[in-house]
């Protein structure tokens, strides 16, 4: 007899998923800004295991659905937005290297000018928009400082 709880390789799923993406399970509604839909029949999965019934299935949902509503760690957000810079035009013709540091270059120059000024804005100012200076600003909100070309270099997806 096979037991019910056992999950074979090929029926894995990875859970992981960006903050912001999920505002609360409890209302069943997405956030307003970066909102992305769960992987495609978690949902109903979710919802099925709740109702069946079984005490074991409705705490593995529940499990799940807390692993959903965590934060995005501040370095996870911060690889995510500099990879995001990377892929913008502005560094598309350049190289790994070349690319950390223009990065660590305009970031610099933007936290020492404009980046004070800008932190304490509710929303992205228009003339960044498109612009390596969005994330920028997106990076200060969350606190975060200019870090060396190295750790940049390290960060960076490979071109």
């Amino acid at each position: 007899m096979r037991d019910r709880h056992e999950v074979g390789s090929s029926q894995r799923v990875n859970f992981s998923t960006r903050a912001g993406e999920i505002e609360s399970r409890s209302k069943n509604s997405l956030s307003s800004c970066d909102a992305v839909a769960l992987p495609a029949g978690l949902g109903d999965a979710l919802k099925k295991a709740r109702a069946s019934g079984d005490h074991d299935l409705a705490r593995l949902a529940s499990w799940v659905e807390r692993l959903l509503d965590q934060p995005e760690h501040p370095d996870r957000a911060r690889a995510r937005l500099l990879a995001e810079i990377a892929a913008l035009p502005d560094f598309a013709g350049l190289s790994r290297d070349a690319c950390a540091h223009e990065i660590e270059a305009r970031w610099a120059r933007y936290a020492a000018g404009s980046g004070h000024r800008d932190r304490g804005l509710a929303e992205c100012p228009r003339r960044y928009r498109g612009k390596p200076e969005a994330v920028f600003w997106q990076l200060h909100r969350m606190g975060l400082r200019p870090i060396k070309y190295r750790h940049l270099f390290d960060i960076l997806p490979q071109k």
